[in-house]
């Protein structure tokens, strides 16, 4: 992971999913070169990658913020609507990355490595 360099993040939207919200944003290209090389080292020791993705060389990035237990009103969705069509973030550096496995609410964590990025 030496040879990495730190790479910004940059959300610039909320996007409704039927069970979640999530911020949604891009990176620097460093992050496709760590994905992509990430995904040919777990191939080569016989963990593939099950996901399909829309397109399989950019990725962007997604945050959860929130999980939903129920329906959401009208207000609700209306209010999320206007805060991601006014949302102005500054972006941020990632410096160090992690590899851990986990379940989908991050339970049960247990942690690969950590790395800094250079």
């Amino acid at each position: 992971m030496s040879k990495y360099k730190k790479f910004k993040v940059y959300f610039y939207k909320l996007l409704l999913f039927p069970a979640n919200l999530s911020l949604i944003g891009t990176t620097d290209p460093e992050l496709d070169f760590i994905h992509l090389d990430l995904d040919e080292k777990l191939k080569s020791i016989g963990v593939p990658d099950d996901k399909k993705y829309f397109n399989p060389r950019f990725f962007f990035a997604n945050m959860t913020l929130v999980r939903f237990t129920g329906s959401l009103t009208k207000q609700y969705l209306d209010k999320i609507q206007g805060i991601s069509e006014s949302l102005e973030l500054d972006p941020y550096e990632v410096d160090s990355v992690t590899l851990l496995t986990c379940n989908a609410v991050l339970e049960k964590r247990q942690i690969v490595g950590s790395w800094n990025l250079k």
